[in-house]
């Protein structure tokens, strides 16, 4: 008998544990900008759920689950399966909007010095895109130069000449040359190209590496391609 209310208390106790735990989202803590939204959807899960926000004025949420960032702050959302009372609190960030002010042609290699970087500085410039594959020595002579300055980087050296034909090592040698510099967010990979699918892999394997970079991939629109007779290949 008492084997037996062992074994009737331990499934109960996994069928708590199971309903506590059945919500799983891709992240319980989210960060986003003023004016965009996050839609909160349960992995594996087609039942209905209740959404409510603590601070509606900072991230209302609707019964679709769809967030709204409205303003700077914090709110907690908590998720509800009814049918389990199963719950699953999702803390929202909102950031104040970012703007990035770009620069696509950085200066030429003679006017590597403080003097460019503070002109860029001064008219609010935050942003340099280098849109030449750059030996790896120039490259970080650029970041060096500009590192006492508000400017960041989008990497872009030899390496992405030929980057959707590269081997994952040379990519992981590519991000890791640059990403413990602070003025570093992001690597360029391709400008224009005719077609996604190649680059995808690439994408995928440096946003492992560098989750919180930015990867210049500006696709070529179709219509202006057809329109302009372009051929050139991606």
């Amino acid at each position: 008998m008492k084997k037996l209310f062992l074994v009737l208390c331990l499934l109960f106790a996994l069928c708590v544990t199971a309903g506590a735990e059945g919500i799983t989202i891709a992240s319980d803590n989210i960060e986003i900008y003023e004016g965009k939204t996050y839609l909160l959807i349960p992995y594996g899960k087609t039942d209905a759920f209740t959404f409510t926000s603590d601070n509606p004025s900072v991230a209302p949420v609707d019964e679709t689950g769809l967030v709204r960032a409205i303003a700077p702050g914090k709110a907690t959302i908590l998720m509800e399966e009814p049918e389990t009372a199963a719950q699953k609190a999702v803390v929202v960030t909102v950031k104040e909007k970012e703007f990035a002010y770009s620069l696509y042609c950085p200066p030429t290699e003679q006017y590597i010095t403080p003097e460019q970087f503070a002109y860029m500085e001064d008219v609010g410039i935050n942003t340099v895109i280098m849109s030449a594959g750059y030996p790896e020595e120039t490259m970080k002579k650029y970041l060096k130069v500009a590192s006492p300055f508000d400017i960041s980087f989008i990497v872009n050296d030899e390496c992405s000449r030929d980057i959707v034909n590269a081997a994952p090592d040379t990519i992981a040698a590519y991000v890791n040359a640059y990403k413990d510099y602070d003025n570093v967010i992001g690597y360029y990979i391709k400008d224009e190209p005719l077609g996604a699918n190649p680059y995808a892999p690439v994408y995928r394997q440096m946003a492992d590496l560098y989750p919180d970079g930015f990867f210049h991939l500006n696709f070529y629109p179709t219509g202006s391609v057809e329109q302009f007779g372009i051929t050139y290949d991606g």
